[in-house]
């Protein structure tokens, strides 16, 4: 992230009243850790590394209180519940990597969290590209990917990558 992309105090994204992106602040821990183990079962395809790395609200809690350098992490919240997160990584100039996770399946959380960090990020920061890794096996996001106009680039044994680039299929895809 760029000196010009510091980070406020707290970022807020919201959707016409529908769903909001809040920056994940430490009062946020408990609720955050309960999304998370809302239901375990969601957590397959090797996004299993998320639940052990937080097994307790203080482990929560300590990654809110010191962020991983250059990643934007956000709650998914509908209302006042956390129901997920969503992020995105600057890990090279005019590039961010996405992703995403959602302790409720069935409702479009993680597309709509994803379709509003994406709007926001080609919007407010110095990027042309984002990029994302998913499990070969995780169907569902392979779809919600798609839906939000990502191209498959390459894949992996186990995963595959693709890429959106700014204003390519963005205006139809991010808008529906």
């Amino acid at each position: 992230m760029s000196e010009q992309q510091t980070r406020p105090s707290r970022i807020e994204i919201e959707n016409q009243g529908e769903l909001a992106l809040r920056q994940l602040v430490p009062q946020d821990a408990q609720a955050y850790f309960d999304a998370l183990w809302h239901d375990p079962s969601r957590f397959q395809h090797g996004e299993e590394a998320t639940l052990k790395k937080y097994q307790t609200v203080e482990q929560v809690l300590g990654s809110i209180e010191d962020p991983e350098p250059d990643k934007l992490r956000f709650g998914i919240w509908d209302g006042n519940t956390v129901v997920g997160s969503v992020n995105i990584k600057f890990n090279r100039p005019g590039s961010a990597e996405l992703g995403y996770w959602s302790g409720y399946g069935g409702h479009g959380y993680s597309e709509r969290g994803a379709r509003l960090l994406v709007e926001y990020a080609f919007d407010h920061y110095d990027i042309d590209k984002l990029t994302a890794w998913i499990a070969r096996e995780n169907i569902g996001s392979r779809k919600i990917i798609g839906r939000l106009g990502f191209t498959q680039q390459t894949s992996e044994l186990e995963r595959i990558f693709y890429t959106l680039h700014k204003g390519a299929n963005q205006a139809q895809n991010l808008n529906t």
